[in-house]
Formats: C-alpha cells, structure tokens, sequence
C-alpha cells in the first residue's frame, strides 16, 4: 500500500530559504523552520508539512530514480519548486531476536528495508499482522531504544 502523498508549490526565484532541515540521503525532514515552507503552512492548514514528512520529488525528479544529491541540487535552485512529500506511518515492532533470525535486509545507510524472507521473526509477525506488516520500503527509525541518528553518530551498522 502506498503512503499518503501530497504537493506543494514554493517560489524560490527570489532566493528565500525553505526552511526546511533534511536527513541527507532519505530527505526526511526532521525541522521546519522559518521560510517559504513555513509560510505554506500557514495559507495551507488543511496540507501542512510537518516533521517526519519525506520528500520524493521535486520537479519531477524522483528520490528513486535521482538519488539524494539530485534532489539536493534541485531544492537549492532559485525557481518555483513543485515538492511531492509522503507521510510516514509509525509503528511499533517487538521481536525477540533470541528466537531466531530476523530474516530481513536493509540498506545499511537509511535503515530502508530491501527485503523480507519468507522465513525468520519479520515473516512470522508479518503472517500475524497483516495491517501491521514491514514490507520493502519500510524504513527503521529505532531499535531497543536507539534512534537511526543515533545509531549514525555512534557508527552502528547493524
């Protein structure tokens, strides 16, 4: 099932700050400040950007198919901006590692997860939760209390 999406249209042919403060390679966004998103939201409450929103395109250049950097360069050009966010659905996983393998994949930078096998914990919560499952696309934000920037500065990879 695919998040919820919405745009916005910012005018950054004068220069204005966004305002926004980024994770650099999932552009999640982890602050909104004063600038032209801020001003968004207040003549657009029914379609406010707000922490935990992610961007995956701008202009028509996808996070996908662009990567990172691309989007980067395409949010600091001084024009006016068509931004797609997605609004991130949170919720809580215990598994008990003790009981076997976990039987996932992630990509080491993000915490995204790659893939599921049709084995270990993630595949037997997932047979038991369907609303609640983690697919490829998932991404991880904590693990026993360790949020992903933690894990970051302190250079855990796993």
């Amino acid at each position: 099932t695919a998040l919820p999406s919405f745009t916005i249209w910012v005018d950054r042919s004068k220069g204005e700050k966004l305002g926004l403060a980024l994770h650099c390679s999932t552009l999640e966004i982890t602050a909104v400040r004063h600038g032209l998103v801020s001003a968004w939201n207040e003549t657009h409450p029914h379609c406010l950007v707000q922490r935990t929103d992610q961007i995956i395109e701008v202009n028509g250049k996808t996070l996908d198919m662009h990567g990172p950097a691309t989007m980067h360069e395409e949010l600091g050009r001084q024009q006016v901006l068509c931004i797609k966010l997605v609004r991130a659905i949170t919720f809580s996983v215990r598994l008990d590692g003790r009981g076997g393998k976990l039987g996932l994949c992630f990509d080491p930078e993000t915490l995204q997860i790659t893939a599921v096998d049709d084995a270990g914990l993630v595949h037997a919560w997932n047979q038991e939760r369907p609303g609640y499952a983690l697919r490829p696309g998932d991404r991880i934000k904590v693990v026993n209390g360790l949020a992903f920037e933690d894990c970051k500065a302190e250079g855990v990879t796993r």
